[in-house]
C-alpha cells in the first residue's frame, strides 16, 4: 500500500477511534469479536500482538531465534564408512584389517570412523513446530490487520505492521537454515519435546517452551474467559489499530477502546 494511502487510512482509524472513545458506554464487543473470529483465531492474533515479557513473538524472532540457529542442540554419532584411496576421521584399524583381509588385500581400502551431527533432536522439533504455528498464525491474520498501526497509553510503541513484518522476516531467514530443515515437524508435540526443552543446555529453549505453552493455553481447546483475559491484557498498554475501516473493524475498534480504557478488567481479574 502507497505511504499516501497508507497514512490516510491511519486518519480515518483514528479519527473512529477518538469518536468511540468519547460515546457513551456500550455493551462489550468481545462477544461480536468471537463471532467474527472464533476464540482461536483471536488467540493467535493476540499472540502475535503480545509485548509482555517472556510472550514477545517479535523480540524472540529479533534476539533468540537467531542465537538458536546458531547453537542448535545436536546429537553426535560415530560412524564407520569404508573408502578406497583416502581417509577421512580417524582410521578403524581392526576393522581396516579385517576389510582388506577378507577381500582382496588391498591396501588402498580404509575403514575410518567419522563423526555426524544429527540436528533432529526434540528441542529443535519443539522450535520447529512453534515456527511453523507462528507462521499459520500470519497467514490467518485478518487482512484489515496487516496494515494498522499500533495506539499505546504511555511511551510510543513501534508500529503494528512493521512488528508483524519482523516477525514474518524472522520466520522467512529461520526456515532457510541449513541446519534447522534437517529436523523433522513433529506430528504433535508430547512430553518428551516439552521435556527436553525444559533441559536444555542452551537459555532460549526455556523460551521456546514458554511461548509454545502460552500459544497452546489460548489456541487448543481455548476457554472463552481466559482468551479474553488474554487479549485484554496484551491490548491493555498498546493495542493494534485496523489498516481500514469496515463492519469487522469497527467491531475490532470498540473492543480496543473498552480495552485501553480499562473496561471489563473485573471480569480479566
Amino acid at each position: 500500500m502507497p505511504d499516501g494511502e497508507l497514512f490516510a487510512g491511519e486518519a480515518m482509524v483514528l479519527r473512529r477511534w477518538i469518536e468511540l472513545t468519547l460515546a457513551p458506554r456500550q455493551e462489550s464487543a468481545w462477544p461480536q469479536l468471537v463471532e467474527i473470529f472464533g476464540l482461536r483465531r483471536l488467540g493467535e492474533i493476540f499472540f502475535l500482538l503480545d509485548r509482555n515479557a517472556g510472550g514477545d513473538v517479535s523480540h524472540f524472532v529479533t534476539d533468540g531465534l537467531p542465537r538458536l540457529l546458531q547453537h542448535l542442540s545436536r546429537r553426535t554419532e560415530q560412524r564407520r564408512v569404508e573408502f578406497r584411496g583416502q581417509v577421512r576421521g580417524r582410521i578403524d584399524w581392526p576393522a581396516t584389517h579385517k576389510a582388506r583381509f577378507a577381500q582382496d588385500a588391498d591396501p588402498t581400502r580404509f575403514v575410518c570412523r567419522e563423526i555426524h551431527h544429527q540436528f533432529d533432536t526434540a528441542e529443535n522439533q519443539l522450535l520447529l513446530a512453534l515456527l511453523h504455528r507462528i507462521g499459520l498464525a500470519l497467514q490467518a491474520l485478518p487482512a484489515f490487520l496487516r496494515n494498522g498501526a499500533s495506539i499505546a497509553t504511555a511511551s510510543p510503541v513501534d508500529p503494528a505492521y512493521r512488528r508483524l513484518a519482523t516477525i514474518e522476516a524472522g520466520i522467512r531467514r529461520a526456515r532457510r537454515n541449513v541446519y534447522l530443515r534437517q529436523v523433522t515437524l513433529p506430528p504433535a508435540v508430547g512430553a518428551h519435546h516439552l521435556y527436553r526443552a525444559r533441559v536444555a543446555e542452551l537459555e532460549d529453549y526455556r523460551h521456546v517452551l514458554l511461548l509454545h505453552q502460552r500459544l497452546h493455553q489460548v489456541t487448543a481447546n481455548p476457554d472463552a474467559a481466559q482468551v479474553e483475559a488474554y487479549a485484554r491484557r496484551v491490548g491493555r498498554d498498546a493495542f493494534l489499530l485496523p489498516g481500514v475501516l469496515n463492519q469487522d473493524a469497527e467491531t475490532w475498534l470498540r473492543f480496543g477502546v473498552e480495552t485501553m480504557a480499562g473496561l471489563g478488567r473485573a471480569r480479566e481479574e
